[in-house]
């Protein structure tokens, strides 16, 4: 049962320079990578990515900054969907499942997918949200079997802003 391969320890992992914190299975490793964009040229992406069950399941957290200017032009919807459609484009899928999420009071999408690499199915749950001109993301790929209900919950609900952008009182309660 893939649920029960899951269920250990959650660690806590926080960013400052990121402004969150959140849980991972396992402790994860962490990469910064430039990437090209059309519209809002080169950005850093900021990656933590963590594997479990040999490599059948990738829990994945990323946060990048956007220009404001381009935060501004596009709005933060507009951001959302691009996002969430190069993330469907890549893996080949459809949004299911999808409905609205939030951090710290800020907009945001969650939604589910299948796709295929190679052979193999992939089950995909993301989160995508915008703090002011930060894109955060939060994935789960799953390769083998079904996405794990109670990880996928916990794991998504541990993601949590350290300071509130807009100053006002702490952007959520401790835990």
């Amino acid at each position: 049962c893939p649920a029960l391969l899951f269920a250990q320890d959650w660690q806590e992992v926080k960013t400052y320079e990121g402004n969150i914190k959140w849980k991972f299975p396992v402790e994860p490793n962490y990469a910064a990578q430039l990437i090209e964009t059309e519209a809002a040229g080169t950005l850093t992406m900021h990656l933590f990515l963590a594997e479990v069950d040999n490599g059948n399941a990738v829990y994945i957290t990323s946060y990048n900054d956007y220009p404001v200017q381009h935060v501004e032009q596009l709005g933060v919807e507009e951001i959302i969907n691009r996002c969430k459609e190069g993330n469907l484009e890549t893996l080949g899928g459809e949004a299911i499942d999808e409905k609205p999420a939030s951090l710290g009071g800020y907009p945001g999408v969650q939604f589910r997918c299948e796709g295929k690499s190679g052979d193999t199915t992939i089950h995909a749950a993301w989160r995508i949200q915008v703090v002011e001109n930060r894109l955060y993301q939060q994935a789960l790929l799953v390769s083998e079997g079904t996405l794990p209900e109670d990880d996928l919950k916990q794991y998504f609900d541990s993601l949590q802003l350290l300071r509130n952008p807009r100053g006002d009182a702490d952007p959520q309660p401790e835990q």
